[in-house]
């Protein structure tokens, strides 16, 4: 005869109650994700009224200015270019259709050009945060053109410009001049033959 093993009340309350504990466990990460969720695509939607599109190169941007041309020429952007962007990142157009990764890649995308999800920038803020991401970019270009003791020759012409000693001081209508200088000198002119240009800002 087969082996009759006992099974007490005690061990079925105990078995019960774990079994009780782990589909509440299974509800709060159901709920958990849900809520999360719901908070990635609220703010997604937020990013949308606040995006913008640069009429020059088509380049998305939360800033006040085109990161990638420096242009002011912005437009606020449509149904249809949010759309376009989403189909980009996701290929999908809509964010009820996504993933959780999904929703996370859309909103690091858009963390990259300037959205801040948490809090809300002043407009100073946004105009500090385009001018110091503009001098990054134009040391990144002056060391291309200009080659050997770039910062120096950049720094020689901020002096003379704007009696500024760095371009990180320099104001966003001092930093088209000085892209301007550089266009210049990509061109053909000499550095030293601009360098003592004041140009009008």
């Amino acid at each position: 005869m087969g082996k009759v093993i006992a099974i007490s009340s005690r061990q079925s309350v105990v078995s019960s109650q774990q079994s009780v504990a782990g589909s509440h466990q299974r509800k709060k990460s159901v709920v958990k994700d849900f809520k999360y969720r719901r908070e990635m695509i609220a703010k997604i939607h937020i990013a949308k009224k606040d995006m913008k599109i640069c009429k020059s190169c088509n380049t998305y941007t939360f800033y006040v200015m085109c990161q990638k041309c420096h242009g002011e020429d912005l437009r606020q952007v449509e149904d249809l270019d949010y759309r376009r962007a989403l189909f980009r990142l996701t290929k999908k157009i809509s964010c009820k259709d996504m993933t959780g990764k999904e929703l996370r890649r859309v909103l690091e995308a858009f963390k990259t050009v300037g959205f801040q999800a948490s809090k809300r920038v002043s407009l100073k803020g946004a105009v500090n945060n385009v001018r110091r991401r503009m001098a990054e970019a134009l040391k990144r270009e002056a060391e291309k053109i200009l080659g050997e003791y770039w910062e120096n020759r950049l720094k020689g012409f901020c002096r003379k410009a704007f009696d500024k000693w760095d371009v990180g001081l320099c104001s966003i209508k001092e930093l088209k001049v000085c892209f301007g200088f550089l266009r210049k000198v990509e061109k053909g002119m000499s550095p030293q033959s601009l360098s003592g240009e004041r140009e009008g800002i």
